[in-house]
C-alpha cells in the first residue's frame, strides 16, 4: 500500500468510526490522514512536480477531518482547519471534480463552524470587528454558493449539497450572498480566481482571533 492508498484507507476508517459514534478516534485518525496528505502534497508542490493526485487526496482528507471536528463540536479547530485547507488547495491551483466537491464541503464546514462560534459568543462591540465578521461570513457564503451551483449541475448526487443548501438558507438574511463576482475591499473578484478572497478571509479571521497560532 503506497502513501496515497494508506491515506485513503485512513479516511474511510475515520468515516466508519464516525458512523460508529467513536468521534475521538475519528478526530485522531482523520487528523493523521490530513497531516500525511499535506506532507506529500507539499513535497511535490515545492519540487514543482505534478500535484494533481496529491491535492485530490489533500482535499479529501481535509474534508474528512473538518467534518469530524465539526461533529465533535470543536468548531474553532474545524473553522481553522477548513480555512487553511482551502488556502492550500487555492495555492495549488488544480481543479477536479473531487477538489470541487471537497471545497463545497470545506466551505460548508467553515460556515457552519463560524455561525456556531458566533452563536456562542457575545456580539463584538468594536465596529471593525463587526465589519470583519460580516465580510468573512459574506465571503464564505458567496464561495459556498459558487460551488453549490457548480456541483448541483454537474454532480447532483453529491452528499454535501444538502448541508450546503442548509447553510446558505441559514445566512441568507444575515449577509449579502454575492452570486456573481465577490466584492473584496471595493474590488470585484471572480470566484474562479479566489486568491484575494481567501487571503482576506485569513487576514480578517486573524484580526478577530478566529485562527489559532
Amino acid at each position: 500500500m503506497n502513501q496515497i492508498e494508506q491515506i485513503l484507507h485512513d479516511i474511510k476508517e475515520a468515516n466508519d468510526l464516525i458512523d460508529c459514534g467513536n468521534i475521538e478516534d475519528a478526530v485522531r485518525l482523520s487528523g493523521e490522514a490530513l497531516a500525511n496528505a499535506y506532507n506529500i502534497w507539499q513535497q511535490n508542490f515545492n519540487s514543482r512536480q505534478s500535484t494533481v493526485a496529491e491535492v485530490n487526496v489533500l482535499a479529501l482528507a481535509a474534508s474528512c477531518h473538518c467534518n469530524t471536528l465539526a461533529t465533535a463540536t470543536q468548531h474553532n479547530d474545524a473553522y481553522g482547519a477548513a480555512i487553511l485547507s482551502i488556502l492550500q488547495i487555492t495555492v495549488d491551483g488544480n481543479s477536479t471534480p473531487t477538489i470541487q466537491q471537497s471545497l463545497l464541503s470545506l466551505y460548508s464546514t467553515a460556515l457552519y463552524s463560524l455561525t456556531s462560534l458566533l452563536a456562542n459568543s457575545n456580539p463584538p462591540e468594536n465596529s471593525d470587528a463587526r465589519e470583519h465578521i460580516e465580510a468573512i461570513t459574506r465571503y464564505i457564503a458567496s464561495m459556498l454558493y459558487h460551488y453549490y451551483v457548480i456541483i448541483a449541475k454537474d454532480h447532483p448526487s453529491c452528499p454535501y449539497l444538502d448541508i450546503a443548501y442548509q447553510g446558505l438558507n441559514f445566512v441568507k438574511d444575515m449577509v449579502n450572498i454575492e452570486t456573481n463576482e465577490i466584492t473584496v475591499n471595493g474590488n470585484k473578484v471572480s470566484p474562479l480566481s479566489p486568491a484575494d478572497i481567501v487571503g482576506d478571509i485569513i487576514g480578517r479571521s486573524n484580526a478577530v482571533g478566529l485562527l489559532k497560532e
